[in-house]
């Protein structure tokens, strides 16, 4: 049951475009604090009326680490937000950004050929062209933010964080829409990365996102609610554990839980 809620989330996360930065609901606060020690809970709500799929991220300094569900499941990445990579863990394997930056200009050049088929139907290529130029429209008032184009429209209710200095979700949210694109083989980092642009620069983060998708192939929409929970003992003591196994040195966690 696991497994198939998993897919289930990790299908509704690729729709979305952004797996999303941790925030406590609009309701309980006006403005909010990032510990650099947190548990990141997203819950997705795939049909009206239906239970939520969950997921959970946990902060632990400048780590981050990912695991199947939550720390009970097995880990499978780790991100390192000061060198700006991260770690497959079921292949060994590092990513760093030299890495990113030739996968994305093959990627780009695939996309073009690919845009350039003339089989390939006009408003298919529309779409190919907005997954990797998502230009989106942007409007804003007071904490909601609307970002929209042709097929995807994200309606956000945010929360104005009170913490200085950069913010290490939004760190972890670039590396992520690499991640996912790179070795999910999900959609393109591009409609991602605008839209934690758009967060970070007003230093805003989504205590609801609701998506509503146009496609050639039919209409859907989605409700993603987030918020931080305090990282428990048997989190942390959990994390530790993968940490070391793995040959991984956690440093102290920042105050601000910046960058």
């Amino acid at each position: 049951m696991r497994g198939h809620k998993l897919r289930v989330l990790s299908a509704c996360l690729l729709a979305m475009g952004m797996r999303a930065a941790a925030v406590s609901p609009a309701s309980k606060q006006a403005r909010m604090d990032l510990p650099a020690d947190c548990t990141l809970r997203m819950a997705v709500e795939v049909e009206k009326g239906a239970d939520p799929v969950v997921a959970h991220v946990y902060f632990l300094g400048r780590h981050v680490f990912e695991f199947e569900g939550d720390a009970d499941g097995e880990l499978v990445a780790v991100y390192d937000l000061d060198k700006e990579m991260w770690h497959e863990v079921r292949k060994g394997e590092a990513v760093d950004m030299a890495e990113v930056r030739e996968w994305l200009k093959q990627s780009e050049e695939r996309t073009a050929k690919s845009a350039a088929n003339p089989r390939v139907s006009a408003d298919v290529k529309r779409l190919t062209k907005a997954m990797v130029q998502p230009d989106f429209e942007v409007s804003a008032s007071g904490n909601s933010l609307t970002l929209k184009n042709e097929f995807v429209t994200y309606q956000v209710t945010g929360v104005p964080i009170a913490t200085e200095g950069k913010i290490a979700l939004f760190a972890w949210d670039r590396l992520n829409a690499y991640r996912k694109a790179m070795v999910e083989r999900k959609l393109p980092p591009h409609s991602q990365l605008a839209v934690t642009g758009e967060l970070e620069k007003r230093r805003l983060f989504p205590a609801q996102m609701v998506l509503a998708l146009s496609l050639p192939s039919g209409s859907a929409s989605f409700t993603m609610r987030l918020e931080v929970l305090p990282l428990s003992a048997e989190e942390r003591a959990k994390i530790k554990a993968a940490a070391d196994k793995k040959g991984i040195k956690l440093g102290e966690a920042s105050k601000a839980g910046g960058s």
